[in-house]
C-alpha cells in the first residue's frame, strides 16, 4: 500500500488556441486537432498583416517535431523569434553547412502513390 497527500493524474495534452486568442479565432489557422498551424518562424498562420505576426511558442510539435516543446530548446526559440522581430540576424543560429542534409529518396515511388516522399540523410 502507498500513502499520499496528493496524487496528481496526468491524463493528457489537448491542443488548442490560448484563450487569450478567442477574439482573433476566425482569422486563426488551426490544425486537424485545434493545435495553433504555424508557419516558418513560430509565427501563426492567421489572415492579418504580415508586419503584425502573432508567434506561437511550445505550439510547434505538430510543425517543429517532438523537441519542440522541450525546455532545452527555450534559448534557441527565442531567438528564432527575436531574429524574426529584429528583420535580421541578432543571433547566429546555424552553421552554415548542416551536419545532415536530408533529401527525398530517388525511388519516386511515394509520390506515385500518393504519399509524401520518404527523406534519406546525405
Amino acid at each position: 500500500m502507498l500513502e499520499a497527500d496528493v496524487v496528481v493524474l496526468a491524463t493528457g495534452y489537448r491542443a488548442s488556441a490560448p484563450a487569450c486568442l478567442d477574439g482573433l479565432s476566425r482569422r486563426l489557422a488551426l490544425e486537424t486537432d485545434g493545435a495553433l498551424a504555424l508557419g516558418a518562424n513560430y509565427r501563426v498562420v492567421w489572415d492579418g498583416p504580415d508586419d503584425a505576426p502573432i508567434y506561437g511558442l511550445n505550439q510547434g510539435r505538430r510543425s517543429y517535431g517532438v523537441i519542440d516543446p522541450q525546455l532545452s530548446m527555450a534559448a534557441w526559440r527565442s531567438a528564432v523569434v527575436l531574429n524574426d522581430l529584429c528583420e535580421r540576424p541578432v543571433f547566429r543560429l546555424a552553421e552554415a553547412e548542416p551536419m545532415v542534409a536530408w533529401r527525398p529518396a530517388s525511388d519516386g515511388t511515394a509520390q506515385e502513390a500518393g504519399r509524401a516522399p520518404r527523406l534519406t540523410a546525405s
